[in-house]
């Protein structure tokens, strides 16, 4: 797998004019490296060399975007996809903030602190 990393300018835009007519993958809610997510791999593998690149199109990682999930969610995953993958974060990807993807996806330099926030509560007011 080629993973290409925002090296293409502050803007982060990836300029793919070399491809004339290009062919390419588009998949969304990867999911969370379970049977559901693994189920589609080989079709994958299977078209790849009719595709010049890939897009992940939101939620690369459930639940939660966390850096320690990319190894597991993404890289295992799509180590058979030859070819460029290029992501868009969704919803789940923000709940650590974007660290995770920024992270693994856009060329952060330092991981991102692992942060424990503890059990979850929900505050309210009851009337």
């Amino acid at each position: 797998m080629e993973l290409v990393r925002a090296t293409h300018g502050a803007d982060l835009t990836i300029d793919r004019r070399d491809l004339a007519a290009p062919s390419f993958l588009v998949a969304g809610d990867t999911r969370e490296g379970d049977a559901s997510q693994w189920a589609v791999v080989p079709r994958i593998e299977q078209i790849a060399e009719q595709t010049e690149f890939m897009v992940i199109a939101s939620d690369v990682i459930y639940p939660a975007g966390g850096v320690d999930d990319y190894e597991n969610k993404f890289f295992r995953p799509y180590e058979g996809y030859p070819r460029p993958i290029y992501a868009v974060p969704g919803n789940h990807d923000w709940y650590d903030g974007l660290t995770g993807f920024t992270y693994h996806l856009c060329g952060q330099r330092t991981p991102p602190p692992k942060v424990d926030n503890g059990p979850r509560s929900v505050v309210g007011r009851l009337l």
